[in-house]
């Protein structure tokens, strides 16, 4: 193991109905097979946060030059897709709410406060 390592992570949306032990092991194994990637310390992957119809995980890890971070993190996304589509696993979408107003008039505000005469 190096004298000093850097950490570094990666975070990524799934599906909440994914299976979370599924997700899990191919964010790690991703992780692993990805260039600049030490195996010690190990990574480790967490769910961050599960929010309606997303959960939110982030792998953690450890590289040997502080300059292979990006270029570790790219690999480890690549790496992620490819065994994400393999699995036949579904990555989160976007959630876009969408509101329709039927039979909508303008509003006319009156200057006048309320309980005010003239």
């Amino acid at each position: 193991m190096p004298e000093r390592t850097h950490p570094s992570s990666i975070s990524i949306d799934f599906d909440a109905d994914s299976p979370a032990d599924q997700v899990g092991k191919i964010l790690i194994c991703a992780v692993l097979d990805a260039k600049h990637v030490l195996r010690d310390p190990p990574p480790d992957g967490t769910v961050q946060a599960i929010r309606g119809p997303t959960a939110s995980y982030c792998v953690s890890f450890y590289v040997a030059d502080f300059a292979d971070i990006p270029s570790a993190q790219t690999e480890s996304l690549r790496q992620v897709l490819s065994r994400v589509a393999n699995a036949g696993l579904r990555l989160a979408r976007p959630q876009t709410d969408v509101f329709i107003v039927e039979n909508s008039r303008p509003v006319t505000r009156s200057r006048q406060s309320p309980g005010r005469k003239k």
